[in-house]
């Protein structure tokens, strides 16, 4: 019986983290109209090419922070930071 609370146990947290494809573009959506606002804030014109560069440079520090935040943040393994056991 254990073994059935654990697997249902995971499959729903497994279930807890996904989006449907509709809410992923909503957020992208969401996303890219406060990039271009943002980069007007900061005086570029639409249609221009430092426009256009700056939204590339908000989707690149977007990235960027993605990464870190992955690599510093522990690891969701049962409470077990990894990292520890890398040397790191």
């Amino acid at each position: 019986m254990r073994h059935t609370y654990f697997a249902l146990f995971i499959v729903l947290l497994g279930m807890a983290g996904c989006v449907s494809p509709e809410e992923r573009a909503a957020a992208e959506q969401r996303q890219e109209q406060a990039d271009r606002a943002e980069c007007r804030r900061l005086g570029f014109k639409d249609g221009t090419e430092g426009f256009g560069n700056c939204l590339l440079k908000l989707r690149e520090i977007r990235a960027e922070q993605r990464v870190w935040k992955s690599y510093y943040e522990p690891m969701p393994r049962f409470g077990v930071d990894m990292r520890e056991r890398r040397g790191y």
